[in-house]
């Protein structure tokens, strides 16, 4: 039941700030081409599994892929692992978001509360994934300067993660 725990987290923060989908551990942060930064952050098993939403904005997609259940911390077995990526349109930006819930080797469900066209405020309640896995974030860089690095250790709801680039 330790996992299943919702912790209760009210930020105050200006709206245009991007904050932390989930507790973990950031893992990586790449520039994976000209205009996308993606963000790994690994749960271990005593981090809170729940996800909160980022940013404020509306859901264009979400999009459950089955796949096999490999260590979530391994880069190039993960990518075949079962995810549900979420696509946030935020128009403080006007652009868009992607948030990946991955599982690990020992989740065999991921759970997701939205659909498309769902109005999402920045600490909503977006998911969750049962035991051990990986968030990962797409965000576009030339519009979002980050306020973490490699190492950190972020708290969903709470940690500033970027904030829209002036």
């Amino acid at each position: 039941m330790f996992m299943y725990r919702v912790p209760f987290r009210i930020n105050r923060y200006p709206k245009n700030l991007l904050v932390s989908p989930c507790d973990g551990k950031v893992m990586s942060i790449l520039k994976i081409n000209d205009w996308t930064t993606h963000i790994a952050i690994y749960l271990n098993l005593l981090d809170a599994h729940v996800q909160w939403s980022p940013v404020n904005g509306v859901v264009l997609s979400t999009v459950h892929k089955q796949g096999t259940f490999n260590p979530a911390y391994m880069f190039h077995k993960s990518r075949y692992n079962e995810r549900v990526e979420t696509i946030i349109y935020v128009p403080s930006i006007d652009d868009e978001i992607k948030v990946v819930q991955i599982a690990g080797q020992l989740v065999r469900r991921i759970v997701n509360y939205k659909e498309k066209n769902d109005r999402v405020e920045r600490g909503e309640l977006i998911g969750m994934i049962k035991f051990g896995s990986r968030v990962d974030l797409f965000i576009p860089h030339n519009k979002i300067d980050l306020l973490i690095n490699v190492g950190d250790t972020v708290f969903g709801n709470k940690t500033i993660i970027g904030r829209p680039i002036s």
